[in-house]
């Protein structure tokens, strides 16, 4: 476009900028940057919040927030970009002095904000922070109860921060219940070792018409996986072969899993031979199963059986199958194993079992 001496304008610049943040690509943003500033189209508005959001979505907060102090004015997208920026980096302080910030220029926030600094302070269990947020909502008259957004963090929140009657509060006073809501309280229950509530709560979910997404079956089937709890478990697997999101690869390995974790190694061989599509992690799940049930033999087949489908192993697995070798007495093919296995994974693997009482056994294989 520069070449044919057409001059890019502010949608141009902005609409690139956008696309070096979807594709990841902060090499070329900043380049557009440069462009942006030779042309002093960096002092748009429009286009100083695209810079914005493009270091931020790239993991360069640095730098957006050297943008976002540079600006001469800002709006409400600027503030959002930079308060999900900072959340979503892990910089929860930050966000959270931002917002505050941002209520003090006489900025309103909208349903995107909140959302941004409520994840903030769920990630820092920043109670009094999010309880003051929760006050601002009350007081503005803010209609976060139908946002569904907002209430579903606004119940993570509380969730993390150990507050379950003020969870459990917030969710019964939402219309319109949807997947973020049931599930924060869900895994709320769960994690505080409520399980009655838990369970109550899981078939309220069930008798609903709110339709769950991958990653909360995952999460789900993960609760009654690590609390063995077996007949949960079947029951959400035949509610995830009603739903769309149930044939996810990550759901399907979440409930071999499960079936592993309950001792119904029956279930979690059929389940595994029936899924028409396999990634490291399903294997590495079911090796990982066999060995934590002495079933060394059938772990090595399993191993042997991956690389055979050209399924590439990765330092997970490997750690699992010396596990399941080393749980099993199997010495010889231990040893076999670590011939092959990439040095720099073998001290990860190490690294990972010293955390475990089965540490020796796997260190016993290198001779």
């Amino acid at each position: 476009m520069g070449l044919s001496g057409v001059k890019p304008n502010e949608f141009t610049f902005s609409m690139n900028l956008k696309a070096s943040s979807m594709l990841n690509r902060p090499y070329i943003g900043m380049q557009i940057h440069a462009n942006c500033t030779k042309s002093g189209n960096d002092i748009v508005i429009v286009v100083a919040n695209s810079i914005v959001d493009m270091y931020s979505k790239c993991g360069r907060i640095k730098e957006a927030a050297c943008m976002f102090d540079f600006m001469p004015v800002r709006n409400l997208i600027s503030w959002n970009s930079m308060i999900s920026g900072y959340s979503i980096a892990g910089f929860g302080e930050k966000a959270v002095v931002l917002f505050r910030e941002m209520l003090e220029d006489g900025q309103e926030p909208d349903e995107f904000t909140l959302t941004s600094a409520l994840k903030a302070c769920s990630d820092l269990a920043a109670v009094r922070e999010g309880s003051q947020i929760h006050s601002f909502l009350i007081i503005s008259g803010f209609p976060y109860l139908i946002k569904t957004s907002i209430a579903g963090a606004l119940i993570d929140q509380y969730v993390k921060c150990g507050k379950l009657c003020e969870a459990q509060r917030v969710f019964s006073q939402i219309e319109e219940k949807n997947v973020i809501s049931f599930s924060a309280l869900f895994l709320g229950y769960a994690h505080g070792g409520n399980l009655a509530d838990a369970m109550s709560l899981f078939r309220r979910f069930r008798e609903s018409d709110v339709e769950a997404d991958g990653f909360v079956l995952s999460s789900m089937i993960g609760v009654f996986a690590d609390f063995a709890l077996v007949e949960q478990g079947k029951q959400m697997h035949a509610y995830s072969i009603k739903v769309p999101s149930g044939s996810d690869l990550s759901v399907c390995n979440s409930i071999v899993d499960m079936y592993l974790k309950c001792g119904v190694i029956d279930e979690a061989e059929r389940f595994f031979a029936e899924m028409s599509t396999r990634d490291v992690i399903s294997w590495t799940v079911m090796i990982t199963g066999y060995g934590k049930h002495g079933l060394g033999k059938e772990a090595v087949c399993l191993f042997n059986k991956m690389q055979s489908d050209d399924i590439e192993p990765d330092d997970v697995t490997y750690l699992a199958v010396l596990l399941a070798c080393s749980h099993s007495g199997l010495v010889e093919e231990g040893q076999w194993y670590l011939q092959f296995m990439p040095r720099n994974w073998f001290f990860c693997a190490n690294d990972s079992a010293s955390t475990t009482s089965t540490s020796a056994p796997v260190l016993a294989f290198d001779n």
